[in-house]
C-alpha cells in the first residue's frame, strides 16, 4: 500500500517512482505501471486511471463514444466480437498519444505524425499497427460527423492522409504441412474445423457461429458476420463428409454450435486462439513451420481453379481484394509455345 510521499514532490497524488518506474496506486491499493519516464504517455495513462473517464470534447471521449456504438452493433449482430476486441486494442494506442487533444482541433498533421512515429512496446516502428489505428480513428470521426452529440466536428482529419506502405502476406501453407499439423498436433475438433475451413474458406468468426440450423437440405447456409452476405455452399461429397463427421462428434446431445466450447456453449474467439496457440507451439517445437489460422483461408483461395472461383468462394465483392491478399503460392502459367 502506498504511504505518505517523502520525495518526488513534483509528481501528482498517488503517483510514485518505484524501482526505476512510475506507478499509479488506485484507491483499492493496486499498482499500475505508467512507464519509466514521466513523459506524455505516462501522463495520459495517469489521467485515464485517475479520472476513470475521458474528458468531454477530447479525442479520447470521441473514441469512448464510438466504442459504445460498436458494442451496440455487436449486441444486434452487425459487428463481430472479434472486431470489437481489435477496436478496443487500437483505441488504447490512440488515446495514449492523441487522447487529450480537443477532437475538433485534431488536424491531418497530427495524423501524419502519428503514422510516422508510432512504435510498439519495444520501441520498434509499427507502421501496420498505425494504419489500423488511424483507420479506426477515421471511422470514429465519420460516425461523429453524423451525430448531434458532436456538432463541433465538421471534418475528418484522416481524409486524404496517405497510410504507411504495407506488403501483402505471401505465406502459402503446403498441403502436407497442413495435414501433418492436423493429424499429429491439433485436437480432433480442430482437425474437423481445419477441413471445413479448407473447403469453404470461411472466416474464423463465421465458422464458430455455425449451428446445426445452418445445415439444410440445400447445403450449408449462413449470413457472414463481416459483410452480411448470404451464402450457400451447395452439397458436394467433401462438404457432406466433413459436416457428417462434425455432427456425429456431437453425439446424441445436439450442441448450440458445430464447434462448441468445453461447457457446451459457443466457443469464443479468445478460446479458439488459446487452443490454436497451444497446438501450433507443439507443432513448431517438433520442427514444423509456423502459420496462422487465416492462412488456411488464403490456401482455399489459392487452391481454387481461377480467380473468379476464389472470389466467389470467399464472398468478396472486388476481385482485386482476392488477388492481392488471398491468392498465394506459385502462379501456374501456360507458355505460348
Amino acid at each position: 500500500m502506498a504511504g505518505r510521499r517523502k520525495k518526488n514532490h513534483h509528481l501528482p497524488d498517488r503517483v510514485y517512482l518505484h524501482r526505476g518506474g512510475h506507478f499509479y496506486v488506485d484507491h483499492a491499493g493496486k499498482w499500475h505501471k505508467l512507464g519509466k519516464a514521466w513523459n506524455r504517455q505516462a501522463k495520459e495513462r495517469w489521467l485515464e486511471l485517475s479520472e476513470g473517464k475521458s474528458r468531454d470534447g477530447t479525442v479520447a471521449k470521441l473514441l469512448d463514444d464510438f466504442l459504445e456504438e460498436c458494442e451496440r452493433l455487436v449486441r444486434v449482430g452487425r459487428r463481430s466480437k472479434r472486431t470489437l476486441d481489435d477496436n478496443e486494442a487500437e483505441v488504447r494506442g490512440l488515446k495514449l498519444v492523441l487522447g487529450r487533444t480537443a477532437a475538433h482541433l485534431l488536424t491531418s498533421r497530427h495524423v501524419k505524425s502519428y503514422l510516422n512515429k508510432r512504435n510498439d512496446k519495444n520501441g520498434l516502428p509499427a507502421p501496420v499497427r498505425a494504419n489500423r489505428e488511424i483507420a479506426l480513428l477515421s471511422s470514429a470521426y465519420a460516425w461523429a460527423m453524423r451525430r448531434d452529440e458532436w456538432p463541433q466536428i465538421a471534418l475528418n482529419p484522416c481524409y486524404g492522409v496517405r497510410r504507411n506502405a504495407e506488403s501483402p502476406r505471401r505465406q502459402y501453407v503446403e498441403t502436407a504441412q497442413l495435414v501433418r499439423f492436423g493429424k499429429a498436433f491439433a485436437p480432433a475438433w480442430m482437425r474437423r474445423y481445419i477441413l471445413l475451413k479448407r473447403i469453404t474458406g470461411l472466416r474464423q468468426g463465421d465458422l464458430l457461429r455455425l449451428t446445426p440450423a445452418n445445415i439444410t437440405d440445400r447445403g450449408l447456409e449462413l449470413v457472414t458476420g463481416k459483410t452480411r452476405r448470404r451464402m450457400r455452399f451447395r452439397w458436394s461429397w467433401g462438404l457432406r463428409i466433413v459436416l457428417d463427421a462434425i455432427v456425429a462428434a456431437q453425439g446424441d446431445v445436439k450442441k448450440l454450435a458445430l464447434f462448441p466450447a468445453r461447457h457446451g456453449g459457443r466457443m469464443t474467439s479468445q478460446g479458439f486462439r488459446a487452443a490454436w496457440a497451444r497446438a501450433m507451439s507443439e507443432f513448431v517445437n517438433a520442427g514444423g513451420g509456423r502459420f496462422r489460422e487465416n492462412d488456411i483461408r488464403a490456401k482455399a483461395a489459392s487452391d481454387a481453379s481461377s480467380l473468379a472461383r476464389a472470389q466467389e468462394l470467399l464472398g468478396h465483392e472486388e476481385a482485386s481484394t482476392t488477388a492481392r491478399h488471398y491468392r498465394r503460392g506459385v502462379a501456374k502459367v501456360t507458355p505460348l509455345r
